[in-house]
């Protein structure tokens, strides 16, 4: 496969690019439940992501609830986080 400059592309290759893809382009928080785990950021740097539980989706932000807990444990303090994702596979 060429792309625009004339360069070729392996399967691999693209399949490589592709894991760089932020998948959070595609993941929609509108479908997220309270509790649903998640992962949150300040920076979205790889050595800072803390898991999380959804709280609540305000003016295109998610919010979570403080120090990884529930909404039961919570006592109704959540925080907004500048970068969200799904929880990866383990």
């Amino acid at each position: 496969i060429e792309d625009k400059t004339g360069a070729s592309w392996g399967l691999y290759d693209i399949l490589l690019n592709a894991a760089d893809f932020d998948f959070q382009l595609i993941q929609d928080p509108t479908k997220l439940k309270v509790d649903d785990p998640i992962e949150v950021s300040e920076t979205g740097d790889a050595d800072d992501w803390n898991p999380r539980h959804f709280a609540k989706y305000e003016d295109g932000k998610v919010w979570a609830w403080e120090n990884g807990c529930t909404k039961w444990t919570a006592e109704n303090r959540s925080y907004r986080w500048n970068y969200w994702r799904l929880p990866e596979s383990k």
